[in-house]
């Protein structure tokens, strides 16, 4: 069971953050964000007065006329992929922590969400996300299902919540109390090119006190079963997973591993989806939990090695000894 801390008594308050673009800047995009602003608006329609929500749009200069009813448009965004040369990309790609900063003007929100613009929500989200806030989560990640793209047009949405889809690995929905907001650490990743959400990611799951990953809801989905494809590009994505190892150094003395998904498996089980799971940094959670581990023992004798290779087994010698009974 969950601790409900004692901020959960008071009224919750959701302001939702998306990253809107002028029409004619990605003809591909244009369409799944025609699906996502319809699947937002009916699913705020659909909480009602159950649910607090306050819809943002984060967006440049150009795309601000463009706000559809519903949102408020943010302070005009400012910096651009495409402005910078030496990033090889003509994307109009935001920074993602500019995105992020946009929520501070939501100043009665007590929690914060947000979503790719590609992802589409289901009528319930809110009153989901809603429940789970008020178990005590204060951040939450939604994994997406993905659904076949004979659909694609936003008039088809009833068909597309009829779906029930397939998982997919990413993770592109973020909820987090305000608090967590103010502690971030965050760098110039910018949104359409890997690893951008991991640094959001990680940061979550270290800062929050009780975080929770979703991987299994039809909460929100996607339109495209395309687990693997090419994205961003070269430069652009070399330059943000330079970030990101950044932000990971900067994060890893407040980590704790046990907050991580995956923590409470066996050892080869959590290594295993740490290694393939494409969000995680797999050197980093090895570091962390082979320190974890080392905390776990006793003060080691004068005469002990108290190396990793002797504490690996150890483990081992705990894990395939028989007990008395067996």
């Amino acid at each position: 069971m969950v601790t409900r801390p004692a901020c959960m008594s008071t009224e919750l308050r959701f302001a939702h953050i998306i990253n809107l673009i002028a029409p004619g800047d990605n003809a591909e995009l244009e369409k799944a964000q025609a699906i996502t602003v319809r699947s937002v608006l009916e699913a705020k329609n659909f909480a009602g007065s159950k649910v607090n929500v306050e819809l943002l749009s984060a967006q440049f200069a150009d795309a601000v006329n463009h706000v559809p009813n519903g949102f408020r448009a943010t302070t005009n965004l400012e910096s651009c992929a495409a402005r910078v040369p030496e990033l090889g990309t003509k994307k109009k790609l935001p920074l993602l922590r500019e995105i992020l900063s946009r929520l501070n003007e939501a100043q009665d929100a007590t929690h914060f969400i947000y979503t790719n613009t590609d992802i589409a929500l289901m009528p319930f989200f809110y009153a989901s996300v809603s429940a789970y806030v008020k178990e005590g989560y204060d951040a939450v990640v939604i994994n997406r299902r993905r659904i076949t793209a004979t659909v694609m047009n936003e008039t088809d949405l009833v068909k597309m919540y009829g779906e029930a889809g397939e998982t997919h690995t990413g993770y592109d929905c973020f909820v987090f109390s305000r608090e967590l907001l103010q502690k971030f650490v965050m760098k110039d990743v910018y949104t359409g090119a890997p690893p951008s959400g991991n640094d959001l990611f990680y940061n979550l799951f270290t800062f929050a006190s009780n975080p929770v990953l979703l991987t299994g809801k039809h909460v929100t989905f996607h339109v495209g079963m395309d687990l693997v494809k090419p994205w961003g590009d070269p430069l652009l994505n070399a330059h943000n997973q330079r970030e990101h190892l950044k932000i990971l150094k900067e994060l890893k003395s407040q980590m704790d591993v046990t907050r991580f998904p995956g923590a409470g498996y066996g050892f080869f089980k959590r290594h295993f989806k740490w290694l393939m799971n494409p969000t995680f940094h797999y050197p980093t959670m090895f570091s962390l939990d082979m320190a974890a581990l080392g905390r776990k023992r006793k003060t080691p004798a004068k005469n002990e090695l108290p190396g990793l290779s002797n504490r690996y087994y150890e483990w081992m010698i705990r894990k395939v000894n028989f007990r008395d009974k067996d």
